[in-house]
């Protein structure tokens, strides 16, 4: 099969490759087989390569189109749409068109919603998690509760412990993610039991901890967390140890954190600054070793890294210094 021959080559790198394939088995399918199932798959994988590849724009009408096939040949509330509508709003997300993203996110959450539990379980989660991400970037805190709160159900408990540390991570991000955030302190204890051998559940539960108005338990897990990550402490553990000092009236630690926090993610920035014009150039002079590199940077972490954490970092700034750059900008 052609596709899964392009899917293969994307994943070994060899990115000029692929994208040939992957237009050519279109061409020839869509000649061959007209508006079937399995070509409005093949579109989708498409439209999630360009995407993987931070081509964000030109994903876009790809996924439009292999929506409008999906939802014409397999009806709108099928699986499938719904799977690919939650991929499209990442798209969307990635690209800056909020608006998009939520109603697209909105709309899988509503089929998946209605479709077999097995489906639910394994496919929700995932429109919860994106729609979460943004609600925190637009600064929508009824659609973040939303999103935390439809976390909460899917949870069960034979649930693995990664699924409890994502519930807690996604909920920890935000501010007010919960009417009861000690749910999120169950499951971040549940996590970190689980995972002991990382130090990630434990940050997350020292998240939950501080959104839960406990910052003493905050500042024990942050700060265990930290002395297990190695000379560079993570982004969010800087940051909400920035916060959870502030909270416990320790000022001047809160400052000394919050510049740590300022200071990588400046540097973060500048990073994806260079990535950007790098890529652009590599695309202007149609350099053909460009496309047969990989991106430095999963979209999907790149954008946490720069949009998500933005945000993060000015409710510190906030909280800190009673206003962040974003506010003097306006």
């Amino acid at each position: 099969m052609r596709r899964e021959a392009a899917d293969d080559l994307a994943k070994a790198g060899d990115v000029a490759a692929a994208e040939q394939l992957y237009r050519e088995s279109l061409a020839s399918d869509q000649q061959s087989l007209g508006r079937r199932p399995f070509v409005g798959q093949s579109t989708a994988a498409f439209a999630k390569f360009l995407m993987h590849q931070g081509r964000f724009d030109e994903a876009e009408p790809v996924f439009v189109e292999a929506l409008d096939i999906l939802s014409s040949t397999l009806g709108p509330d099928s699986g499938q749409v719904a799977a690919n509508l939650n991929e499209a709003a990442s798209n969307d997300q990635f690209r800056g068109d909020y608006v998009s993203a939520k109603r697209r996110c909105l709309e899988a959450a509503r089929i998946f919603a209605n479709s077999r539990p097995e489906v639910r379980q394994a496919f929700l989660p995932w429109v919860w998690y994106t729609l979460a991400r943004i609600g925190i970037a637009t600064g929508d805190a009824t659609i973040y509760r939303q999103a935390c709160e439809g976390l909460i159900p899917l949870h069960r408990e034979d649930s693995v412990p990664e699924f409890s540390k994502a519930i807690t991570f996604t909920c920890g991000m935000g501010p007010n993610g919960l009417e009861h955030p000690d749910l999120a302190v169950q499951l971040g204890r549940r996590a970190a039991a689980g995972l002991p051998k990382t130090p990630w559940a434990q940050q997350d539960l020292g998240m939950v901890y501080f959104r839960a108005g406990q910052p003493a338990d905050a500042e024990r897990e942050l700060t265990a967390s930290v002395a297990r990550q190695g000379s560079q402490p993570h982004f969010l553990a800087m940051t909400f140890l920035a916060m959870t000092y502030e909270e416990l009236n320790r000022h001047d630690e809160a400052l000394q954190w919050l510049a740590q926090a300022e200071a990588w993610h400046a540097a973060r920035l500048d990073q994806k600054a260079r990535e950007d014009h790098e890529a652009a150039a590599a695309r202007a002079a149609a350099d053909p070793a460009a496309p047969t590199r990989r991106l430095a940077q999963d979209p999907f972490l790149t954008w946490d890294d720069t949009v998500l954490f933005g945000c993060i970092l000015q409710e510190a700034q906030r909280r800190i210094r009673g206003t962040a750059p974003a506010d003097e900008a306006n």
